[in-house]
Order: structure tokens, then sequence, then C-alpha cells
């Protein structure tokens, strides 16, 4: 269907609309006129409205961070303009202006659709492992996969408020936690200062935690196998095992 394609059906509506769209959209029409493509207002409206409403919330994420892009270019470009050169400054302001509108309505339409994170394949014995193909996503010891068949994901609560990567330990198993921590502080030294902020919990007599507070704020690593394909209860960032047929069967 094209942009200007009638569409069986009409309902009438009363539009109010500011001046500066109503010139907006006769500069529309008169484009569109240029084209060979005559609108009445209303045919413009729909044409226009239609086309952006209509996009699906990953049209208008990609759309949304394109449009980001241009917003920091447009901003960059105000920062870089004289402030004696009050015309050309305007013209900026306006620019960076019309591109946060932008942003802002793909946001909306976007009704918060993240883009899928690249991801990648690592070969493991038996299995393949899925993880996120990512910096803040550390193989602590990739060479060791091929003769691994377990991958240990480790996760840190609170990680964010340390700027804490994901880590993926491999081995057979036997390795416990402080092994794990060990292996990790070999390839992130910052991972020190994650193990030094753990709180340990305190409680009373009747079991009750005295320092709940200071837990709920406290870096703390979590070590999860990684799990086959669960539909159900879903595989956190996309992390998955394939088991390869024939192996090991």
């Amino acid at each position: 269907m094209s942009l200007f394609s009638k569409e069986n059906g009409r309902v009438k509506r009363s539009v109010d609309l500011s001046p500066n769209t109503d010139v907006a959209l006769d500069t529309f029409r008169s484009l569109s006129k240029k084209h060979g493509v005559l609108l009445s207002r209303g045919a413009a409206i729909n044409a226009v409205l239609g086309a952006i409403l209509r996009l699906s919330p990953e049209m208008a994420a990609r759309l949304h961070k394109e449009a980001n892009k241009a917003l920091k270019s447009a901003q960059d470009a105000l920062d870089a303009t004289s402030r004696e050169d009050a015309l050309s400054r305007r013209s900026a302001a306006d620019t960076v202006e019309n591109w946060k509108n932008v942003v802002e309505l793909f946001d909306i339409i976007a009704d918060g659709h993240k883009e899928p994170a690249p991801m990648r394949s690592i070969a493991m014995d038996g299995r393949r492992l899925i993880v996120p193909d990512a910096p803040d996503w550390i193989l602590v010891n990739e060479s060791k996969a091929a003769q691994s068949t377990v991958a240990t994901i480790v996760e840190i609560k609170n990680g964010a408020h340390f700027n804490a990567p994901h880590f993926v330990y491999f081995d057979n198993g036997e390795a416990g936690p402080k092994a794990i921590d060990a292996a990790i502080l070999t390839v992130y030294p910052g991972y020190k200062s994650i193990l030094a902020a753990r709180i340990e919990p305190v409680k009373d007599s009747d079991g009750n935690y005295l320092n709940l507070e200071e837990l709920k704020e406290a870096p703390m690593p979590g070590y999860f196998p990684a799990q086959p394909n669960d539909p159900a209860a879903g595989n956190p960032y996309g992390v998955v095992i394939i088991p390869e047929k024939g192996v090991h069967d």
C-alpha cells in the first residue's frame, strides 16, 4: 500500500492545529504536489499520521536509536556555534528541539521495545553455549570451553552500582565459588573491590536481620549454570546451552 493510497471508510474528526503545524502541513502538501500527488489537508494529515502511528514497536525502536544519534550531532553542532552568532545558534537550537521531539515520539511508539543483543556461539564438549556478544560479558577461561560441559554465569547483585560485568566460567562442575572468584580476579582485577564490598548478614536472637538495608545495597556474586532453552521460565539475557545431537547420547 502506498503512502497516499486511499483506504475504505473515513472517520470524521475535528482537529485543531498549532500555527507552526499548520504551516508545516501546507509545506508537506506543496512538496507532495511537486511529486505529482495532490492532497487535501485531511489527506495530508492522514498520510503523515498514518505512516508514523502504524509503526511497529520494533521499527520505532530502530528509528529512536537513529534519532538519538542525530540529536547528539545536533547538540554538538549547537555547542560548537559561537554565542556571538545569534542567528546560527537560534537555528541550531531549533534543530536540537526538533530532534528531541522526534526522539520522544519514537520512544512512546517503541513502548519499551529493546533491540535483541547480538549473540555469539561457543563450542563446548557436546554442546554449544549462546551468550551475548558484548564487552560486558567476560569469558574467564574460554580456552577450556571445548573440554567443558558446564558454563557457570556469575552475576553480581547490585552490580550496576559497581559497573560489574557478567562473567562466564567453563569447567565440568568441579569448581566452587572460591575457585571461580580466583579465576575471575586473574582477568578482571576490579572484581577485588566487588568482593571487598560484600556484607555478611547479621541477625538478632530471633533471626531478624540487623543490617537488612546494607545487605540490599551491597554486591553479592551469584553462580548460575547455564541452562537449556526454557520457554516457560525463560533464559536470562538469552543465555542458553544447546546440546549437540549424537554427542554423549
